[in-house]
């Protein structure tokens, strides 16, 4: 038996001089049913049971990418530019983060401070503080058992 497992997707839009860019989250707790998947979750685990990712990939480049490697993304637009291992936790704020421009984001998150980055505010922590969510920096996982 084989289950597949994503992970949840954060996103919060960061600003730009020539393009928009966005900061985007791969967290746990998974998506493991498609009893509890919203209509990309489930498509991404059906097309993953067959190795299709084509159309959803075109259609949601930024949720695909973050939950097929994991970790944390910067695009400029609908393309990566940046990708980074980052280990703690986030908490999404339906405020605006500290720091919204894009060069200071990647900044920010390379030196690993915990700052409240983009619009919504996606606020990266080293301790789990209430509400916040462990990054996931796996992404999809093929799950095989004897069952």
């Amino acid at each position: 038996m084989e289950r597949i497992s994503i992970p949840k997707f954060i996103e919060a839009r960061l600003e730009g001089d020539d393009a928009d860019y966005y900061l985007t989250v791969s967290v746990i707790p998974p998506i493991v049913t498609l009893e509890n998947s919203n209509d990309m979750e489930r498509k991404l685990l059906l097309g993953a049971k067959e190795d299709r990712y084509e159309d959803l990939c075109k259609a949601q480049p930024r949720f695909c990418y973050t939950v097929i490697f994991g970790g944390v993304f910067i695009f400029r637009e609908d393309s990566p530019i940046v990708r980074f291992e980052k280990r703690g936790y986030v908490k999404k704020m339906n405020n605006q983060g500290k720091i919204t421009r894009v060069e200071e984001v990647k900044r920010a998150i390379m030196e690993e401070r915990e700052e409240c980055l983009g619009t919504p505010g996606i606020c990266f922590h080293s301790s789990n503080l209430e509400a916040s969510l462990w990054i996931d920096n796996i992404g999809i996982r093929h799950i095989k058992g004897t069952l």
